[in-house]
């Protein structure tokens, strides 16, 4: 047999870790023992005994090889740890077996090492496993420094994620300034810690002051407070702060630049660290006395009119028109009895409010037209309006009327041009002090954007995980007016959810095909009973911001099971973008 051969024949045998009668002979061992160098290799009978080594295990066991072949396995591996026994269960049952085991040098020191092990059965019949022994000793210790390369990576990685959040810190400073440049509300963020606070740019226009690089301390605030009010307002605030709330919110007086004291409300988030301790504050104050202006003369003309509400009822029953009387200072709208008979529609009290129990009976052909005519004309010298148009009835059909106004009293003129401008007034002071920048938010950055930075400024302020998924939503495809009317169901969910949920996880996605465009918000808070009337208006809301677009608006939930709100938009032309 040439040495070629003898090698390949060697190389098969270890390659497949089992040596066959057909194979293997004492003499093929030896020779493969003999020229296998770099390889730790023993040959153990049935009983334990060790019957050949190669010089590689000898010097690896700290053993000769005269003194090896004198030893059992028990000499050289821990023959007791429940890995061995595992081996030896797995060769017999497969005939060959790799386990991880600890081994023990002939000066007692024991180290850890992986085996290779076959059964095979040698030329006389006798069976023999022929293990290989690898020292993995070396091979640890580079793991641990692997280890300790991966923490020191780790570490690094929190040092990065903390300058990353500063940065991200830097950028919502950035967000609110731009807010904050063309708000009517002062936008602010109070560091704790410094005492600093940082001020949107309408504090000039608002409260008329000049504020270098947009930052003032804590004193300064407390300075322009009413003295009388100071102590009560500081203790307010301080007690929140040392309370676990995430919210602030408050109504004081406040100094102006030119030295009067406005009407303001303030609210704010907290945000707290690990410990629950207070760190930041981020919200806005308002200059309030221009509203509650407004409103205390709405106020004095409604109750001008209060008298008249009582004869306009009396003469409605006894009318076969339907007979309505609208104030345009509070929108109110009383219907005559009238109405039930012929549109089917029941209204309680006769009382009820000119946008949702009038428009929303219009055809929806004609509600643009009649709205816009109706409006010219208050906004005129005109004494009377008459219009005929379509008014969709409760079972579904049309009806065709004609309707016809006046404005009533021997004042009717100045009457009416005082409540144009109270109305007029009070509507563009209660937008820009309460829905603020949401239009122009949209129209610039897109309904996506907006939405991810709503999500992004919620979680940084709430110990909630809001997450959304809007890949298939194509908002180029759809009329600013509806994406408003989206990211406004969206704030109204939100508001529900951190007010009352006590949720940890909050997931919106919004998803488009052909036939239909779906909303949805889950969370995995204390959820309610659906069956139940719920306090307030926020589901209300919701339902008919849906109803606008043909949307409906279904909220799914148990107590103890959190909720979920599917808004499912039909695709039609009310909402397309048609180019």
């Amino acid at each position: 047999m040439d040495n070629g051969f003898k090698k390949k024949l060697l190389k098969q045998s270890f390659d497949t870790g089992l040596f066959t009668a057909s194979t293997t002979d004492d003499k093929l061992s030896q020779l493969a023992f003999n020229n296998a160098a770099q390889a730790n290799i023993i040959t153990i009978v049935s009983n334990g005994r060790i019957i050949m080594a190669n010089n590689a295990a000898s010097k690896l066991l700290g053993y000769s090889k005269k003194e090896l072949l004198t030893k059992t396995r028990s000499a050289i591996f821990n023959i007791n740890e429940s890995s061995f026994k595992k081996m030896l269960k797995q060769r017999t049952a497969e005939g060959q077996s790799t386990a991880t085991l600890t081994a023990i040098k002939k000066n007692g020191k024991v180290f850890t090492c992986e085996i290779t092990s076959a059964v095979f059965v040698g030329g006389r019949g006798v069976k023999k496993a022929i293990t290989t022994i690898s020292d993995m000793s070396q091979h640890i210790l580079k793991q641990k420094k692997i280890d300790t390369d991966k923490e020191r990576i780790v570490a690094k990685n929190i040092v990065l994620a903390q300058v990353k959040s500063d940065y991200r810190l830097a950028a919502n400073n950035e967000w609110i300034k731009s807010i904050s440049k063309t708000s009517y509300d002062v936008m602010w963020d109070w560091d704790i810690t410094s005492g600093k606070i940082y001020v949107g740019d309408s504090i000039k226009e608002v409260f008329g002051y000049e504020v270098k690089n947009n930052t003032v301390h804590f004193k300064d605030f407390a300075g322009k407070l009413l003295l009388k009010e100071k102590n009560t307002v500081e203790k307010r605030l301080f007690k929140v702060l040392a309370s676990k709330s995430k919210h602030w919110n408050d109504a004081f007086l406040f100094k102006c630049h030119d030295g009067a004291f406005v009407s303001t409300t303030s609210r704010a988030s907290i945000v707290r660290d690990d410990a629950g301790k207070a760190i930041r504050l981020i919200g806005a104050i308002q200059d309030i006395s221009r509203l509650l202006e407004l409103e205390k003369k709405l106020e004095e003309q409604v109750m001008v009119h209060k008298d008249d509400s009582d004869r306009f009822l009396l003469a409605a029953k006894l009318s076969f028109d339907v007979i309505w009387d609208w104030n345009i200072l509070t929108n109110e709208v009383f219907l005559g009895d009238g109405f039930e008979e012929l549109f089917g529609y029941t209204i309680k009290d006769n009382k009820g409010d000119m946008i949702t129990d009038w428009v929303n009976y219009l055809h929806p052909d004609d509600v643009e037209a009649v709205v816009k005519e109706l409006q010219d004309c208050i906004k005129s010298t005109a004494t009377g309006w008459e219009h005929a148009y379509r008014v969709s009835r409760k079972d579904g059909s049309v009806a065709k009327v004609f309707v016809r106004a006046s404005w009533g009293g021997a004042n009717s003129t100045l009457y009416l041009s005082r409540s144009s401008e109270y109305t007029l007034n009070a509507i563009d002071e209660i937008r820009n002090l309460t829905k603020g920048l949401t239009t122009d938010i949209i129209n610039n950055i897109g309904l996506g954007d907006a939405i991810e930075n709503t999500v992004r400024d919620l979680s940084e302020v709430n110990l909630v995980k809001i997450s959304s998924s809007l890949e298939s939503f194509n908002e180029d495809s759809v009329t600013d007016k509806f994406k408003h009317n989206v990211f406004r169901i969206i704030q109204e969910q939100l508001n529900n959810i951190l007010k009352h949920a006590k949720a940890e996880k909050i997931i919106i996605s919004l998803v488009q095909n052909k036939r239909s465009i779906k909303l949805r918000i889950s969370d995995n808070g204390i959820g309610y009973d659906t069956r139940k009337k719920q306090k307030g208006i926020g589901i209300e809301n919701i339902k008919d911001r849906a109803s606008r677009y043909k949307g409906n608006a279904v909220f799914v939930s148990q107590p103890g099971r959190g909720c979920v709100l599917t808004v499912l938009f039909p695709v039609s032309d009310l909402l397309l973008k048609i180019s």
